[in-house]
């Protein structure tokens, strides 16, 4: 048995993180101690309970290193190794979109001499021999790769981007699971020990309930038998009419079942890919962490601030930096052409402004204008890797103010006769990219016998419940109004900071909101060329 391994995190060509204390770790016999050389430096720590760790010193940016690990007679050689930037690319299918398959990706893979580098944490529903096994073959990739188009395409603009800019190599840790709620990727006590949020169990406890895992595997793999027949047939389907609509397939086809089974064996499961992969890669020390997800998530998107905030919380937590830098993506307008306006994604959108604002060391990319009616996978990644990118160099690197990374977002709104007037800031002040001013509703609210009028200032990314907006004052200050009715309004800007906004249907307006939609136009901008920001107030 070998007396030690190191965690298959490390391979060759692997990035690690400069000016800051880096962990390494792996597994071993007790009463062994392992050491680690590299760039001068040694370090050497005891075996204990199966496990060991150690820190290296802060280095410098360099590249061509070569880490030795030592156990005993037994020894570990990694060469080639880059001192660098450490991003962990963390989400659902928006961040695991390939890099071959987005715009321009064709071309960039032939013509881009990027100083980037990618580990794709392997995807595998549940721990198995075939998993250990899938980690063990996994490895750090530079662009020389073969498989360089597997690559996330948000991933390696954003770290193309950030390579440029601070001249060192960016290694991007690729974690990313198409499907999944944010609850896939937390321990199973955050979810259970919350009233609201244990939710997440409910259709899971039912699947396991008196039930084996050799029951539950073979269930999940019937699912996937019957998935690969049926895409194959949708494949065909869509070939040979590629305008069809999705429920004439599902009624030529029959039901898809998907996600299948949630049972132990479902990577959709709560806590699941928490385990399988998260934790795998989450110790390793890095700058970051980019995030696109939420989308999952709409069917209880009210939730969606506890749920991310402990999410955020959890990752902070494992790493051991709590408050290690996290950018997300604000959810791009989508809507199926099938579907209804459900004004769901618009929560979700206010609550991931919520969180951004709530936790220290957040950032969150405002890609509203970046989604595409009736697909869920807008294909130009770019600039959502550049607004990322944007974030990054105001809230970790210091070399942009806020202003410049950010899109207008709200800051104020007086209710005058007749009108509202909002106020924003950020983004070098206010342009029309259209003729037209679209996306802004106003409404009249009805106040109940126990409504208090409160006023309204720096109220981002608040919750609207019931899609019924709320004025704050305060953390848990709210106004309880009754629905009330919205009406399309006229907006136009009157100063770099400042929009009028009326509608002849409403007298008096005291709420309003913008963009507050699953899909529609977007039509107003900062000078900086990003899009203004979704609100409700």
């Amino acid at each position: 048995m070998a007396r030690f391994e190191l965690a298959p995190v490390f391979t060759d060509k692997c990035v690690l993180q400069r000016n800051k204390k880096v962990l390494i770790w792996g597994k071993g016999e007790d009463g062994n101690t392992v050491s680690v050389s590299i760039n001068g430096q040694r370090v050497e720590t005891a075996i204990v309970d199966g496990t060991w760790k150690c820190f290296l010193e802060p280095m410098e940016a360099s590249t061509g290193n070569k880490m030795v690990i030592q156990s005993g007679d037994e020894e570990i050689s990694l060469s080639d190794i880059s001192v660098g930037e450490v991003w962990l690319a963390g989400g659902q299918s928006n961040m695991e979109f390939e890099l071959r398959n987005s715009t321009c990706g064709a071309e960039m893979m032939a013509n881009d001499h990027p100083n980037v580098r990618f580990f794709y944490t392997p995807k595998y529903e549940y721990e198995s021999p075939k998993y250990e096994h899938m980690f063990r073959e996994a490895h750090w990739a530079d662009f020389d790769d073969e498989w360089k188009g597997a690559w996330s395409a948000v991933g390696y603009c954003f770290a193309k981007n950030l390579s440029e800019k601070l001249g060192v190599t960016v290694g991007v840790i690729g974690c990313n699971w198409g499907g999944t709620s944010a609850s896939a990727w937390m321990r199973e006590e955050d979810l259970r020990e919350d009233e609201e949020l244990k939710v997440y169990f409910e259709e899971y406890d039912k699947n396991v309930q008196g039930r084996s895992f050799e029951e539950q595997e073979k269930e999940y793999e019937e699912y996937l038998v019957y998935r690969k027949d049926w895409d194959e047939r949708c494949a065909q389907e869509y070939a040979a009419n590629p305008n069809i609509e999705w429920d004439e397939v599902v009624e030529k086809l029959g039901d898809p079942k998907y996600p299948g089974p949630i049972n132990a064996c479902s990577p959709m499961r709560p806590a699941g890919i928490y385990h399988t992969m998260l934790s795998k890669v989450i110790p390793y020390t890095m700058a970051g962490v980019i995030f696109y997800q939420g989308e999952s998530d709409e069917h209880l998107p009210k939730l969606y601030d506890k749920l991310f905030a402990k999410m955020v919380n959890r990752w902070r937590s494992d790493n051991g930096d709590d408050e290690l830098p996290f950018i997300g993506v604000s959810l791009p307008m989508h809507r199926y052409r099938q579907d209804p306006d459900f004004k769901n994604w618009p929560v979700i959108r206010a609550n991931q402004r919520k969180v951004a604002k709530d936790l220290p060391n957040m950032g969150l990319a405002v890609c509203t204008d970046q989604g595409e009616f009736n697909e869920i996978h807008p294909k130009d990644k770019r600039e959502v890797g550049r607004r990322l990118y944007l974030q990054a160099l105001w809230l970790v690197y210091n070399m942009l103010d806020e202003e410049e990374a950010n899109g207008p977002q709200f800051s104020a709104v007086v209710f005058k006769d007749g009108f509202a007037e909002v106020h924003f800031k950020n983004g070098g002040g206010l342009s029309l990219k259209e003729d037209e001013l679209l996306g802004f509703e106003v409404a009249q609210s009805v106040e109940t016998k126990d409504s208090k009028k409160l006023s309204v200032s720096d109220s981002e990314g608040l919750l609207c419940d019931n899609d019924i907006p709320c004025n704050v004052a305060g953390a848990d200050a709210r106004m309880q109004v009754d629905e009330a009715k919205y009406y399309k309004a006229k907006a136009e800007i009157i100063d770099d900071y400042t929009v009028k906004v009326w509608a002849d249907e409403v007298k008096n307006p005291d709420m309003v909101r913008f963009l507050w939609t699953n899909y529609g136009p977007v039509t107003l901008y900062g000078k900086n060329g990003i899009c203004a920001e979704p609100f409700s107030v």
